[in-house]
């Protein structure tokens, strides 16, 4: 349902700034779906800055932040404090003994009654097996 927000985690965006022409890509910037980062996404690329400019070596820290900003511009910024405790103490629980960081993305997942959109393969069972379904895996156009 176009309707309810996606929740992009890091590794999408991650993906995106590594390879820009791509069907991830395509996905966030295709109209219609509304898609949100929390902060910690912010964080941990700023953290990982140095690790995409290794990766794509013919890529100029120009390009990379024009990428970055084309990137942000199809994303809201859900502020991190604005997640309510409820929601944050269910993704804790389900990231437990999975991924403890990717709580915050769960959490603003619950928050918005939204979609996850991660292809970090791991998080997503570890999840389902917890009876989280709520992900979001883009049309192919």
């Amino acid at each position: 349902m176009a309707d309810e927000p996606v929740v992009v985690d890091t590794n999408i965006v991650f993906s995106i700034l590594l390879a820009p022409a791509s069907p991830l890509r395509d996905a966030l910037f295709r109209p219609g779906r509304r898609f949100l980062i929390c902060e910690t996404c912010l964080v941990e690329l700023f953290r990982h800055r140095e690790k995409l400019l290794k990766l794509r070596p013919a890529f100029p820290p120009s390009r990379l932040e024009a990428t970055f900003h084309a990137i942000l511009r199809q994303l809201d910024l859900y502020k991190e404090n604005s997640i309510g405790l409820d929601a944050w103490n269910r993704a804790e629980e389900y990231c437990r003994d999975v991924d403890p960081q990717d709580a915050p993305h769960v959490a603003l997942t619950l928050e918005v009654d939204g979609l996850l959109w991660t292809g970090d393969k791991r998080l997503r069972r570890g999840l389902e097996a917890k009876g989280f379904d709520r992900f979001f895996t883009p049309d192919p156009e």
